[in-house]
């Protein structure tokens, strides 16, 4: 790979050594270059803050340290400071090469060690001014990781959840060096490297399998298929060699994380080509899968594959070293996970391995452990075999004794991962401060022995938004894959307040390798609010203990866990009394101490014992405070020391003191309080802060400027009495101090007037104001005149240039101590001149200068430079609006001011840099206007990912850029179709509501939250462009409260739009009501007769049923029409489903006819209907009476038809209608007619 040499040609000479450059282009960038060492503020090597550079480092290599920043920011401020080059040296403290790191590719830029790094600093530190020759030219050096940990510290451990091996085999992937674009090499680290090793190895293998002299040529001809390729992993699985850990005496390193070892294509070809025989397990896996087992033996087969033409015998390697049972164990102090053996442990076979000839053989084994040892633990290790011939198989095995779903899915506070001194805390409370983002790990505490540790006693936050810690979640080591997971926050009493989070699954905690760090699950922070069922309002729960949950099945499991962290939700703030000094000889020397009594009934005072205190304004915000006892009534006795400049504040009299306290959930007490000095019988005057100071200048506490070219310096104390007194100004003249005295604190307030000048002040405090009780008397100096500058310059005078570089040149006043160009400290020469050359960027520029004197008084100066430089016209060419980048834009389609979620169409806005820049869009040219802005629209639809490729170029070079703007949207909400109803209330008496219904969206995933708890998720991991719909039914049960609830259901899609409805249920215990009340119209005997029910209470229906029950129906309002004798059944309901028992009416009056006489009534009717359509049909009758006829005929006929037709309406309709018939008049004849007309 790429090494790099560093030599001085004579002393100095560092390498070769493995190096990653960032750019080919650049091997010659760093030869006979000067170096610079950058240095932070403390005088250590630097990690590359731009605050850190200097005007040195211009032209030079910088030298930087690894940690804090990105690779891409050390690089940018190094460029930044006008460096040729840098060089970033590793951490870790070992001789391990910088390599697999991520490098822009514009700037020369390499790594080195830490051990050849400190090196280069120590020698450039004492020759500064050497120039070294740097030759980087590939060579072959050994790969220095491997040699250190021959696995990679990135490879995870298997198996998977069904206990089936991961990974199957190891291939080389750490810091391996291959091809890059633009003709270069890189060096990289991972799968991406390891795959195509054993890719390739397979193709050596099968092509093996194709030589022609081959002595099994003819049988592996035979092979087709999956056939094939199982038996050339069988073989490769066969060969491969068992790794050991070099940092744990040689034991082997867990099949978990090796497989069946390291690939040897070597000793698998051979074995093609020599003797392919090959053993497996009962499933035909090369590998032994035991799963999980709770008996001390266990036995298990293997199958031996014996495919040469002689018999075979084979020996298993004794039970030692590689062959040993291990299990897994934790380094104490690294918290490393190793394999170690198990003692007593062995595996035997049951018979002797003979395989005869082109046969196969199946031979059982028996695992025994000792009984003594612990279940829930891994056992496993390697099967060597050697065979009669001299072959050798090699066989991983792996299981878990114990019940595997009994394996804890969550690591336990301070459990078997915490190790903070390597940067992973496992499990641990977050505290989040929701003003500033900052968040701290809850409960964490220094023991006795200085480690930290998490107290869970001591976990807890505030629901006053002034505390520091305003929520609580967790990041959670999650040791195994788990699926169903949810995440709880319960009350005191066990009871659910929220759920925080329903996922269907969540990966166990792995160290990625990239960004260097643990990968954990983060689950959601709560911050101590709830959702009131009762009217639907979001509210602050009650201070109390509260359980933070997380529960789920592990995967290849079907039990559920379930892991709690208790915690505080408090708001109250300790109470403090008493404050008070006290003193102690300690070591011939009194010590003061601050004392009072605390007391906080919930969380508890702060398990850190941090106070902070002051003394007469003299502040220790990093005190301590030790128990002293407890008092009657629950206070804790504290005691602060003071610190030495607080002890020499402490005056005769009335010393103001103040301690700021806070509980376990960050609820603060500031208490003030005056105090005596203990042992002091007399009341001297006391001035805070330890007296008026021997200067004051612009940084001094107590002075605020003013517009007129000075300001006013006030200070305060204590005296029994009010003071008064002088001070002198500028000119010595004597002027009265401006006062006031606050009788009950038997505290003063002075200010005095201050010029900005350089002067001395004389200040007398008095009893009386005569000024002839002299108190206390103050010399200070006033250091307000302001540094200046003369001859200041930037750019020579000019406000343009065309150079990467200015210079900024001046003088400044003799007092001045630094000058600051930027963030670049200038050097100032005998006569108090600097020169600085300042690097900058194409465009307009702010170039700021501040000279700072000894007394902190500072002056600045600023102006604009614009710059037309551009080194690279490509860089940064095109910005756009709107927050929209190159690479992925995820945005909501309702808030998108570019985006119309009506049409579709997404309206891009932009500038370029300069106006020969050229911007195609998706295949377009786009117009750049003569103010370089730029708009364009974008058809992106309602829902998917989609990309435009973008080519952005110049018409002055022959070079452009591609790029692309990835948009990911969806602009429909889902719907949400529940069966309840949303309009209006729903009653009902049983406690536990259902609620059912289906949410759909364009897109596959839903997640579903009913009272603000996030009750249900589908799988995240989806095809946005799939065009397949997502459904999620909803059938979720919800705790009813007795009287109104108001029920919030919202489905919300991936991109988080979000639909809501509500369901207002009214729930009321079940009861049984009171029956109703009957009352007939008559209980004579009747045709009809007419039963009115009345409900015992108001808002209660009457029902009834004619058929025995089984069905019922309102009462009318009129009552129930009865016509046939028979039982009713009646019973009372409310809107709530509650019922009266049903009450039996029975009626028994109803008169009924003579079947004979109804049979003939009914003749008779019809055949008078008969006879009365035969005369309407004559034409004999006049006009009038004839349809007078017909409407009797269709009342006859419709009595007729009755179901329920009597004696008396028959005989009533064959009246009426003879009635009409009797009426029927003859037509008159014509004569007469026209007769009767004249």
């Amino acid at each position: 790979g790429q090494a790099v040499t560093i030599t001085d040609g004579k002393e100095l000479g560092l390498g070769p050594e493995t190096m990653q450059l960032s750019s080919n282009d650049f091997t010659g960038s760093f030869d006979q270059k000067k170096f610079y060492v950058v240095k932070d503020a403390s005088g250590d090597l630097s990690k590359g803050a731009a605050a850190d550079y200097t005007a040195d480092a211009k032209g030079k290599i910088a030298i930087v340290k690894r940690g804090e920043l990105t690779f891409a920011d050390k690089q940018k401020y190094a460029q930044a400071a006008g460096a040729a080059g840098l060089i970033i040296v590793n951490n870790d403290g070992t001789a391990t090469p910088l390599t697999s790191i991520t490098l822009t590719t514009t700037f020369p830029t390499f790594g080195l060690s830490s051990v050849t790094g400190q090196k280069l600093v120590d020698w450039v530190t004492a020759h500064p001014d050497d120039s070294l020759g740097v030759k980087i030219a590939l060579a072959p050096l050994p790969n220095k990781k491997y040699t250190e940990d021959k696995m990679s510290g990135f490879t995870s451990y298997g198996p998977v959840s069904n206990l089936s091996f991961k990974p199957d085999i190891t291939a080389p992937g750490g810091n391996i060096w291959s091809t890059q674009n633009n003709n270069g090499y890189t060096n990289m680290s991972g799968t991406s490297m390891a795959s195509p090793f054993i890719a390739g190895s397979q193709a050596l293998l099968k092509q093996a399998l194709n030589n022609k002299n081959n002595p099994f040529y003819a049988d592996y001809k035979q092979l087709k298929g999956t056939a094939l390729t199982d038996f050339l992993k069988t073989v490769e699985m066969n060969t491969a060699q068992p790794i050991h850990d070099i940092n744990y005496n040689n034991v082997i390193v867990s099949p978990r994380r090796q497989g069946a070892g390291l690939v040897d294509v070597k000793a698998a070809i051979d074995a093609l080509e020599k003797n392919p025989s090959t053993v497996v397990a009962e499933n035909g896996y090369p590998a032994v899968e035991l799963k999980d087992f709770t008996s001390t033996d266990k036995t298990f087969k293997l199958t031996f594959t014996n495919r040469t033409t002689h018999e075979l015998t084979y020996q298993m390697d004794s039970n030692t070293d590689t062959n040993a049972v291990y299990t897994s164990a934790t380094d104490p102090n690294s918290r490393v996970l190793y394999d170690k053996k198990i003692d007593g442990a062995a595996i035997k076979a049951g018979s002797d391995i003979t395989v005869p000839a082109g046969k196969t053989a199946q031979i059982e084994f028996t695992l025994s452990l000792p009984k003594s040892f612990d279940q829930q633990q891994f056992v496993e290790g390697f099967l060597n075999f050697k065979g009669s011939d001299g072959s050798r198989l090699n066989l991983p095995y792996m299981g878990f004794f114990g019940d595997w779903n009994d394996g804890k899915i969550v690591d336990s506070l301070n459990g078997i991962t915490y190790s903070p001194a390597g940067g992973n805390y496992g499990t641990v409370p977050l505290l989040t401060n929701k003003n500033t983002g900052h968040q701290y790990y809850g409960g964490m505490v220094t023991d006795a022995d200085g480690n930290q540790t998490v107290d869970d006693q001591a976990i807890a936050f505030s629901s006053d938004k002034n505390a520091l810690y305003n929520d609580i979640s967790m990041k959670y080591y999650l040791l195994r894959n788990i699926s169903n997971v949810q995440v709880d926050i319960l009350d005191g009493q066990g009871n659910k307040v929220t759920t925080l989070s329903s996922s269907t699954n969540q990966t166990k905690t792995y160290y990625d390798a990239h960004s260097q760090k643990y990968i954990h699950y983060n689950a959601p922070a709560w911050d101590g609010t709830y959702y009131d069922q009762r009217d639907g309002n979001i509210k602050t729960a009650d201070d109390g203990s509260y359980t933070y949950r997380i529960s789920g099945v592990p995967e290849g499991g079907d039990k559920r866990q379930v892991f709690d962290v208790p915690f505080k939700l408090d708001s109250k703030a300790p109470t403090v009394r008493h404050v008070a000094l006290s003193a102690k000889t300690e070591n011939g020397k009194t010590q003061y101490y601050l004392t009072a009594e605390a007391k906080d009934d919930l969380s508890g005072l702060d398990a850190t014992k941090s106070v902070k205190t002051a003394i007469d304004e003299v502040t220790n915000l990093d005190a301590t405070f030790t128990d002293a006892g407890t008092t009657a009534d629950g206070y804790t006795k504290i005691e602060t020391p003071l610190s030495d400049e607080q002890a020499q504040a402490l005056g005769n009299g009335d010393n103001s003191a103040e301690l700021y306290l806070t509980d376990n959930a960050s609820n603060a007490t500031d208490q003030d309080a005056s105090v005596q000095k203990p042992g002091s019988t007399s009341f001297d005057l006391i001035v805070n802060g330890g007296g008026i100071p021997d200067k004051i200048s612009s940084t001094t506490t107590g002075y605020e400027a003013n517009t007129q070219g000075g300001g006013t310096y006030t200070f305060s104390g204590t005296y029994p009495a009010a003071v008064d007194g002088t001070y002198t100004d500028a000119q010595g003249k004597k002027h009265d101090l401006n006062t006031t005295y606050d009788a009950a604190t038997n505290s003063f307030t002075a200010s005095m007037a201050v010029t900005n000048a350089d002067y001395a002040a004389q200040v007398d405090l008095y009893a009386d104001k005569a000024h002839t009780q002299l108190l206390k008397h103050f010399d200070t100096k006033v250091r307000l005149t302001a540094p200046a500058f003369t001859d200041l310059k930037f750019n020579n005078g000019s406000d343009q240039t065309s150079e990467a570089t200015i210079k900024v040149t001046g003088t400044v006043s003799a007092d001045t101590k630094t000058v600051n160009v930027g963030d670049t400290v200038a050097a100032l020469d005998a006569q108090h001149h600097f020169s600085v050359d300042v690097p900058v960027n194409y465009g307009d520029n702010t170039i700021k200068v501040t000279a700072t004197d000894e007394d902190g008084n500072t002056t600045t100066e600023q102006k604009t430079i614009t710059s037309s430089y551009d080194p690279d016209v490509l860089k940064n060419s095109v910005t756009f609006d709107q927050g929209v980048t190159f690479g992925a834009n995820e945005f909501n389609a309702t808030s998108a001011k570019f985006y119309d979620p009506k049409t579709g169409i997404a309206t891009i806005t932009g500038k370029v840099k300069h106006p020969t820049t050229t911007l195609q869009v998706d295949g377009k040219q786009i117009p750049i206007k003569d103010d370089l802005t730029f708009s364009f629209t974008l058809d992106l639809g309602t829902l998917g990912q989609k990309p435009f490729g973008v080519v952005v170029g110049d018409t002055t070079q022959n070079k452009t850029f591609q790029e692309a703007l990835t948009f990911i949207l969806d602009a429909v909400a889902p719907t949400l179709s529940l069966d309840s109803s949303t309009d209006a209330p729903v009653y009902t008496n049983d406690p536990s509501f259902q609620i059912t219904g289906t949410a759909t969206d364009n897109a596959q995933y839903l997640s579903l939250s009913i009272n603000g708890s996030h009750v249900a998720s589908q799988y995240a991991d989806i095809n946005i462009n799939s065009g397949k719909p997502g459904r999620m039914a909803i059938d979720q049960p919800v705790k009813l409260l007795e009287g109104k609830n108001v029920l919030t259901v919202a489905v919300t899609d991936s991109e988080n739009n979000t639909t809501t409805k509500k369901i207002t249920v009214y729930y009321e215990p079940k009861k049984t009501l009171a029956a109703p009340t009957v009352t007939p119209s008559t209980t004579e005997p009747a045709k009809t007769v007419t039963l009115t029910v009345n409900a015992v209470a108001t808002g209660e229906t009457v029902q009834y049923s004619a058929d025995g029950g089984k069905t019922y129906q309102d009462v009318p309002a009129a009552g129930v029409t009865v016509t046939t004798n028979g039982t009713f059944k009646f019973k009372s309901t409310d809107l709530y489903g509650n019922e009266s028992p049903a009450v039996d009416y029975v009626v028994t009056n109803i008169k009924t006819d003579d079947p004979a006489q109804l049979q003939a009534a009914k003749q008779a009717l019809t055949n008078l209907i008969a006879s009365a359509k035969t005369l309407s049909a004559s034409g004999k009758y006049d006009d009038a009476t004839t349809t007078a006829l017909a409407a009797a005929t269709q009342k006859a006929q419709t009595a007729l038809d009755q179901t329920n037709a009597s004696v008396d309406s028959l005989t009533g309709a064959n009246r009426d209608l003879q009635t009409a018939i009797n009426q029927l008049a003859a037509k008159l004849p014509a004569d007469k007619k026209t007769s009767l007309l004249n």
